[in-house]
């Protein structure tokens, strides 16, 4: 349906945003539908990336009235709106804005006097304010999607305001799609509007080869020196000019690399986003962790390698034709990075060479369709139809991956005993993990038939033997017995002859 208003709740991280947008919003403005999009001031760097978009600060300092009324305004000439929200779920920022009742109050009243036609909470198991915030607004349809029972309790101080305690949630039971794109799928569905393209056309830029060093977390992030090995491999190889760019959390390696005078390696700021974008677009490849820099990519369709562990596997990855996925499969993912080992072996122990082979494959072919890859192998781990992922584990692969990974383990262990004693608590999962596999099931099961059929049978020799043994004991015995009968019997003859 075109020309309609949709009112979107997402206050969480920047990466989150770009995703969201990639997967939905994107769509609704093709088809001609207005956007009010409530977030926090972290993400006001989407009205760069947005075009046509703006941003409208609610000031806490005025009046509903006042705050009303410009909002009115920006939304009669805007047909993408971008309100930063005063409250923050996650930060302690927002409990001192809580207690003031005045602030609760017209924040209340200013969404009361929004009227939309859908209403939508972006996040999966939503945060308090994101529940507030849908459920505030007037709108004749409203979405939430849950995973399990909602994270956050309402602040008593919005209780009385709201029917905050909403049941109309969309349910996420399905086992293929991502929690994320089931509930886009339902929506998108609902109102017969078209999935978002997956494909890209893409448009040559100036050449340059892109490495973003970081991620949000040190856990999801590749060994920094192999990062630089792998850039200056290509460059040789391509005679292309390699980039690698560090953002906030990497000032420090950055700082180390630029008392070289390396020209090729790049910080920007948090507020750069203008240059970072114009960098990106021109892009040929890059190489990039699962973070805000891999949705901007897939925004822009620049080719990317993305390497990904398993805290949230399959859940933001995009199935679009200028995607390399690589991981090193595990049987914890989905531990939503809460790690049972001392760093991250999903990530860390994907080979240097896996990647470089995908970044060369990727970058000769820029189009080449969607790839997943498991560490240092080219066995596609996945099939894809209509567009979205549905897992397809190649068992052979799995028993041959889990021998060798068993026998480098053990190496390990020698090394660190940190290591032996998580590794020994996880064996049982390993173990089972190894059973699963039919074939190993089989062939043990096979050798252990015949190996117990060979016992069988030697037991029942040497039982036979035994016996035998016996019988010439016995009869040896008897023989002897009969001998000294006849020689009695002989002496006795000739001693009645006499």
């Amino acid at each position: 349906m075109n020309n309609q208003t949709w009112f979107i709740s997402k206050c969480d991280r920047c990466g989150d945003q770009v995703f969201f947008y990639n997967i939905l919003i994107k769509s609704l403005i093709e088809t001609g539908n207005n956007i009010i999009h409530v977030t926090n001031e972290i993400n006001s760097y989407l009205s760069h990336i947005i075009k046509g978009s703006v941003i409208f600060r609610y000031e806490i300092s005025d009046s509903f009235e006042e705050n009303i009324l410009k909002f009115n305004k920006a939304v009669r000439s805007n047909k993408y709106i971008i309100i930063i929200c005063p409250f923050i779920p996650y930060e302690e920022t927002s409990n001192i804005i809580l207690n003031d009742s005045k602030v609760v109050e017209n924040w209340t009243i200013f969404l009361k006097n929004i009227t939309v036609d859908v209403s939508i909470c972006g996040t999966i198991n939503p945060s308090w304010i994101d529940r507030v915030n849908c459920s505030m607004v007037s709108s004749q349809e409203k979405f939430y999607g849950l995973v399990d029972k909602p994270s956050q309790t309402v602040p008593s101080q919005f209780q009385k305001w709201s029917n905050y305690e909403v049941d109309n949630f969309i349910k996420i039971e399905n086992e293929i799609d991502t929690p994320e794109i089931y509930f886009v799928k339902k929506i998108l569905v609902k109102y017969k509007i078209p999935k978002p393209s997956l494909t890209h056309s893409l448009i040559p830029g100036d050449g340059k080869i892109l490495f973003f060093i970081g991620a949000s977390s040190i856990q999801r992030c590749y060994n920094y020196d192999s990062i630089l090995r792998l850039g200056e491999s290509l460059m040789k190889k391509f005679q292309s000019e390699i980039i690698f760019i560090y953002g906030p959390n990497e000032y420090e390696l950055y700082s180390k690399s630029n008392s070289n005078n390396n020209s090729n390696h790049i910080y920007f700021e948090s507020g750069q986003f203008d240059q970072l974008i114009e960098m990106i677009s021109l892009a040929k490849l890059a190489f990039t962790h699962e973070t805000f820099y891999y949705h901007l990519l897939n925004l822009y369709g620049v080719p990317h390698v993305l390497v990904s562990g398993g805290g949230h596997w399959k859940r933001f990855i995009y199935p679009n034709s200028i995607s390399t996925v690589i991981t090193n499969r595990l049987p914890c993912f989905n531990c939503d990075w809460r790690c049972p080992y001392d760093k991250s072996y999903c990530i860390s122990e994907i080979s240097e060479k896996a990647l470089q082979y995908s970044l060369v494959e990727r970058y000769r072919e820029s189009n080449l369709g969607f790839k997943v890859y498991n560490s240092d192998t080219n066995i596609d781990l996945y099939d894809y139809t209509d567009n979205y992922v549905k897992e397809s584990i190649h068992s052979n692969y799995i028993a041959k991956n889990n021998e060798e990974r068993s026998k480098e383990l053990i190496v390990k262990q020698e090394e660190n005993e940190k290591i032996i004693v998580k590794l020994l608590e996880k064996q049982e999962t390993i173990n089972n993990l190894l059973l699963k596999n039919n074939e190993i099931s089989l062939e043990n099961d096979r050798f252990d038939d015949v190996r117990k059929s060979l016992m069988h049978k030697l037991s029942h020799m040497q039982y036979k033997l035994n016996i035998i043994y016996l019988e010439n004991e016995k009869n040896k015995r008897s023989l002897e017995l009969m001998g000294r009968v006849i020689d009695h019997k002989i002496k006795h003859s000739e001693s009645n002859d006499h």
